[in-house]
């Protein structure tokens, strides 16, 4: 669900005519969702992907779905490409990153789900930093994480100088703790901090 949950929040908040950067984009779902709903719009989506099976997927994926016009699929690590490409270049910068610390639970033995699920090859620091970077002054960053890492989230982000725009929890249901937090931040501006309605799974 939480591609599904980022990428409906990401598109009411779109104009049609934004470059986005989708940081760890996996198989590709949420960048061809974004694509499927911007096709007639001048939105174009930069999605990379650091592991090489996955990139097999998505380009697969981005093919079968005719998106090939609107996406830009790079294999690739976001932090190399900081260190040699222009940074200010994106209007959005969109993940659904790996949630867990390195060292906060049994790692998979499965190389590509251990990446895909721990903070191996990317932490949160390093992920706003480089989204930080690519972003033009007053670009918006998005992201959802487990709501335990609320506290984290909010201080990475401000402390890159991503000001809060938007918060929205999500619950399994009604009478449960959230679950997960999508939170949505503007670059280098000052901006009102809206709580949204929680989102109840069932």
């Amino acid at each position: 669900m939480d591609p599904f949950l980022l990428t409906e929040h990401v598109i009411n908040l779109m104009n049609g005519k934004e470059r986005v950067l989708e940081i760890g984009t996996g198989s590709g779902v949420m960048a061809i969702i974004l694509a499927s709903q911007c096709q007639l719009s001048d939105t174009t989506i930069t999605a990379v992907e650091i592991q090489s099976s996955l990139y097999e997927v998505a380009k697969k994926n981005i093919t079968s779905n005719g998106m090939q016009s609107k996406i830009k699929l790079i294999h690739d690590d976001i932090i190399k490409m900081k260190s040699r490409e222009k940074g200010g270049e994106f209007d959005m910068v969109i993940s659904n990153p790996p949630y867990q610390k390195k060292n906060s639970s049994r790692i998979n033995h499965d190389t590509e789900k251990a990446i895909a699920k721990h903070e191996i090859t990317l932490d949160m620091e390093q992920l706003i930093c480089c989204a930080a970077y690519f972003l033009k002054q007053n670009g918006s960053l998005h992201l959802i994480y487990p709501a335990g890492r609320t506290r984290e989230l909010l201080y990475n982000m401000k402390h890159h100088k991503i000001e809060i725009s938007y918060i929205r929890f999500v619950h399994s249901d009604t009478k449960s703790h959230a679950k997960l937090v999508i939170v949505s931040g503007i670059k280098n501006s000052c901006t009102k901090l809206s709580i949204l309605p929680p989102i109840f799974l069932k």
